[in-house]
C-alpha cells in the first residue's frame, strides 16, 4: 500500500500578515489593561476593549500555530 504523503502548502504572506495581528492584538490588549488599571479609561467598554483585544489575539495564535504546524510537519 503505498500512501503518498502531500505536505500542505504554506504561504508565508499568511504567516507574515498573521504574526501582525497577533502582534497587534497583544500590544493592545496590554494597552488596555495598562490604561484599565491605572485608571485612565475606567468605563465599561474599557474591559469589552480587552476582552475583545484578547480574544482576537487567541485566534491569530491559533491561526499561526495551524500554519506554521504545516511548514514543520
Amino acid at each position: 500500500m503505498n500512501q503518498r504523503v502531500q505536505k500542505q502548502q504554506v504561504n508565508i504572506f499568511s504567516i507574515i500578515g498573521i504574526s501582525l495581528i497577533l502582534l497587534l492584538n497583544t500590544s493592545g490588549t496590554i494597552a488596555w489593561v495598562y490604561l484599565y488599571i491605572t485608571g485612565i479609561r475606567a468605563e465599561w467598554w474599557a474591559l469589552g476593549c480587552i476582552v475583545l483585544c484578547g480574544i482576537a489575539a487567541l485566534v491569530a495564535a491559533t491561526k499561526l500555530y495551524q500554519e506554521l504546524r504545516k511548514l514543520f510537519f
